[in-house]
């Protein structure tokens, strides 16, 4: 079983509580204390954000990312699915060169792989230096977001990604959706950026995305204050925004929960089971 140090500090901390619910009762009371120096128009997700990190905490093989990105509306104004994470050549370009300038990158990596998506959510990566990896990979939750006055909306993705035998997939029945990825990657101490441009053939014709994502290095986090770690997450989004677009006095941001159009795929028990973990 995977243990990052990010679970292994919740699995300590959750033994250490005399009851199931009393971590999530502390969380919501850091909140209260820590809301007066949280920006106001991250309150809700923030908030909202400590209490799925916690709960998805004890997960092996967790991943948690956060994809810029926009919702369309429908006729009667309401935000709808899907959500479309290919933001424009533009925006990634400013965002790869403020990225470059940030004083809290530590490490810049680039990779360059083709990605083969199979049935059954399973997926196996090829470098260019020609190693292969593979990972059943498994949502667990969506949490998806409206970034009022601003050029992005916003999806938080809680996942488990298991590592399986590359070499059983070469007797899998079904042709696989193909996928090339160039990803320049930078680290800093707790988070890492990837911005990734996606090619791929659909009908004949190239395609070509281009995609921002924050992922959490649990291997690297230390610490289990999830209101700092929701905090931390989306003071890193409202920065890459930022660099977009500047916000206008007046037009006053907020990152609106979208409850409605969020998912959580199953509870912890059946995960643990259909992952056999």
């Amino acid at each position: 079983m995977a243990s990052t140090v990010f679970k292994t500090n919740h699995d300590k901390m959750v033994s250490l509580q005399p009851n199931r619910g009393a971590y999530e009762q502390w969380l919501s009371n850091r909140f209260q204390e820590q809301k007066s120096s949280i920006n106001q128009d991250i309150h809700e997700a923030v908030e909202l954000l400590a209490k799925q990190i916690n709960s998805w905490g004890s997960v092996p093989y967790l991943e948690i990312e956060a994809r810029l990105g926009y919702f369309e509306d429908d006729d009667d104004g309401n935000v709808r699915l899907p959500f479309d994470s290919n933001v424009d050549k533009e925006n990634f370009e400013n965002i790869k060169e403020a990225l470059a300038k940030w004083s809290e990158i530590k490490e810049i990596t680039e990779t360059t792989s083709v990605v083969y998506s199979f049935k059954d959510n399973i997926r196996m990566e090829v470098t260019s230096d020609g190693s292969r990896s593979a990972v059943k990979k498994e949502k667990l939750e969506h949490s998806n977001f409206r970034y009022d006055n601003s050029p992005f909306d916003l999806r938080v993705c809680f996942s488990a990604e298991v590592p399986i035998d590359v070499n059983g997939l070469t007797n899998m029945a079904t042709q696989p959706v193909k996928r090339n990825k160039q990803r320049t990657s930078y680290h800093m101490n707790h988070w890492r950026f990837d911005l990734t441009v996606v090619t791929y053939i659909d009908n004949g014709i190239e395609n070509r995305e281009y995609q921002v994502e924050i992922e959490a290095k649990l291997d690297c986090i230390p610490y289990s204050d999830y209101v700092y770690m929701a905090d931390s997450l989306m003071l890193k989004v409202k920065k890459l925004v930022n660099v977009c677009e500047k916000e206008e006095k007046g037009s006053e941001r907020d990152m609106v929960p979208l409850k409605d159009i969020s998912k959580k795929f199953g509870t912890l028990d059946n995960l643990m089971s259909k992952l056999q973990i």
